[in-house]
């Protein structure tokens, strides 16, 4: 009502750190629009109440176009043409490939001129947020979800693949392995992937701002800390309903990965085999010694290797995947030094 746009028909539960808002237009490009708020449930166990409204409200803002109807018609046009655009591709009668052809030479069009007003309206959706949250809940959200994002990127996903190695069948209880961990995630971390987030540029590419530009345009600082969420937009929002809807979930994850994750299961359990069975022979030759760098990389990714290549280009300096392998290392650690092995 404050932001005076129409109505949602759906609210859609969603296994996704995201939220957005969607309009699925009925007559295709003449509209006749449903209206969706997705709502991802890591999201809402990542975020506090009002850092989750502040969400919410942004992705609305899209949709009431509270600081500029036109701007938020061309974003949501910018949204159908894709659609559009993707079904076209689908089209196989002569007939439809004409029309399909005149989607795939407009929208690019479209796409290129419309995408400066796009970018303007994501930091119009950013003020619509911070009028019915307040700024601070707004501003926390974006650092918030941009921590997180890295987080399950970097440490959740690595984390749960991890398991196969140990564990024949894939977690039971995924919602509540993600809450755990990002609600025990240890500040210097937080503060040192909220410090990345606040490095980025915004690309010529980018229809959204990183976060310096967006908090510079919400006139707000980056927060000296991200104090834990101590109830979170789920518990808050779903209430009783949070643990049947989380189960649903994750039986339903169990179902989609079980095969692959068995096939992982077994094809781990056959390396560290042969990773121990190599760790147990003496004397190793040159191709034992790279494949044990190998597995231990695949299966040991926090184990320094560089002492093992170094050794091993002692005793063969003409070793090209073990030189290339050494110049990864050494960029990665900051070495240019690693130019070098790489262009030997």
């Amino acid at each position: 009502r404050r932001m005076d746009g129409p109505a949602f028909h759906h609210v859609l539960l969603v296994d996704q750190l995201n939220a957005a808002v969607v309009q699925h237009p009925r007559l295709g490009l003449f509209g006749w629009n449903r209206h969706y708020l997705l709502l991802g449930l890591p999201l809402l166990q990542t975020l506090d109440e009002d850092e989750a409204l502040a969400v919410v409200a942004h992705e609305y803002g899209h949709l009431a176009g509270n600081h500029g109807r036109f701007g938020a018609f061309i974003y949501r046009l910018r949204g159908a043409w894709g659609q559009m655009q993707a079904v076209a591709q689908t089209w196989n009668d002569w007939g439809s490939r004409l029309v399909a052809r005149l989607f795939s030479w407009y929208a690019p069009y479209f796409n290129a001129y419309s995408f400066v007003m796009a970018r303007a309206d994501e930091y119009q959706a950013d003020r619509s947020s911070a009028e019915l949250v307040g700024t601070a809940a707004a501003a926390s959200a974006l650092q918030r979800v941009g921590v997180a994002a890295r987080f399950e990127a970097r440490d959740f996903w690595p984390g749960i693949d991890r398991l196969a190695r140990t564990q024949a069948e894939p977690p039971a209880t995924l919602s509540g392995e993600w809450r755990q961990a990002v609600s025990t995630l240890d500040e210097e971390r937080a503060r040192r992937y909220r410090d990345e987030a606040l490095q980025d540029d915004t690309g010529y590419g980018d229809t959204h701002p990183c976060l310096n530009d967006r908090l510079r345009a919400l006139g707000e600082m980056p927060a000296a800390t991200l104090p834990p969420v101590r109830r979170t937009a789920a518990e808050i929002w779903l209430g009783e309903r949070l643990p049947g809807l989380a189960a649903s979930f994750d039986a339903r994850w169990q179902d989609d990965v079980r095969t692959r994750w068995q096939e992982r299961n077994s094809y781990l359990g056959e390396r560290l085999q042969q990773l121990q069975a190599l760790r147990e022979r003496d004397p190793r030759s040159i191709d034992d010694e790279w494949t044990l760098i190998q597995l231990t990389g695949e299966l040991e990714p926090d184990a320094d290797r560089r002492p093992a290549i170094e050794g091993l280009l002692m005793r063969t300096p003409d070793h090209l995947p073990a030189r290339f392998a050494l110049g990864g290392l050494k960029l990665d650690a900051g070495d240019a030094g690693g130019i070098d092995d790489i262009e030997t």
